[in-house]
C-alpha cells in the first residue's frame, strides 16, 4: 500500500439527486483548480526554489511537529512519509500555501488507505 499515494472513497449519489439533475464539480471547474495550482507551484518554485524536505515539501514548524507525531504513532516508513509529504505539498499548492500547513498534512493523511492507518 505504500506505493499508492491517494485512496479516495467515492459515495454513490442519491437517486433523487441524479434524477433532479444535481451536479457536482464539472471538468471545467476541476481544470481551473489544477491550472491555478500549477501556476502557484511555478510561482512558489521561482520565488523560494525547491525545498529539501520530504517529498519536496517545506513544512511549517507546527505542521512538522504534527507530521512527526503521526509518523511515529502510525509507524510510517520512509516511503510512506515521502509520499504523504508529496501529497500534502500538492494540497498546499491548491490552497496556495507557500509552506505546507497542518491542514495540508491532515488532508494528505486522509488520502491514505484506511488499511494502512
Amino acid at each position: 500500500m505504500n506505493r499508492i499515494d491517494v485512496v479516495c472513497d467515492v459515495a454513490r449519489p442519491s437517486e433523487k439527486s441524479v434524477i433532479r439533475g444535481g451536479k457536482g464539480m464539472g471538468s471545467a471547474e476541476m481544470r481551473e483548480i489544477v491550472v491555478n495550482a500549477r501556476e502557484f507551484r511555478s510561482w512558489r518554485l521561482a520565488r523560494y526554489g525547491a525545498a529539501d524536505g520530504p517529498g519536496g515539501a517545506a513544512l511549517a514548524d507546527d505542521a512538522r511537529e504534527l507530521f512527526e507525531g503521526y509518523a511515529a504513532k502510525l509507524l510510517l516508513g520512509g516511503r510512506a512519509i515521502v509520499r504523504i509529504a508529496s501529497v500534502a505539498r500538492t494540497v498546499a499548492d491548491i490552497a496556495e500555501h507557500p509552506l505546507v500547513e497542518t491542514e495540508d498534512i491532515v488532508e494528505a493523511l486522509g488520502f491514505r488507505s484506511r488499511a494502512s492507518l
